[in-house]
């Protein structure tokens, strides 16, 4: 499995300034257990590039996966994502029942670990 990498430097390459802020999809899983720290952990925030193919990210994840089990340490693995928004009529992107549907069938899939439907849809 080829699994491209990038060194993203963020305005600087040492300092303060060289930190890529986190967005809303890592600030508000890490704001909710944020209270359960006892000590700063250690943080990796990966993104996926929307221009590579879904089965790459797919791989990618199931690296991850082999690399947590292995490990010899306590490790959370956090996934946030872009899912349906539009669930209120009086919200920012209205309302559509389809989107109910979508979440519903989401978390079906994942607490099933039928993951390989995702590559299907």
């Amino acid at each position: 499995m080829s699994v491209p990498v990038a060194r993203y430097i963020y305005g600087a390459s040492g300092g303060e300034s060289c930190y890529v802020p986190l967005d809303w999809g890592a600030v508000v899983p890490l704001y909710f257990l944020g209270h359960r720290f006892t000590s700063k952990p250690k943080l990796v925030h990966l993104s996926p590039m929307r221009t590579l193919p879904l089965t790459l990210h797919y791989d990618f994840g199931r690296a991850i996966g082999r690399v947590i089990k292995d490990a010899d340490q306590r490790v959370a693995f956090i996934a946030s994502a872009d899912q349906g928004h539009a669930h209120d009529a009086n919200g920012p992107y209205g309302f559509d029942p389809a989107s109910a549907q979508y979440d519903a069938w989401m978390q079906e899939v994942i607490r099933n670990g039928n993951l390989d439907e995702l590559l299907d849809a």
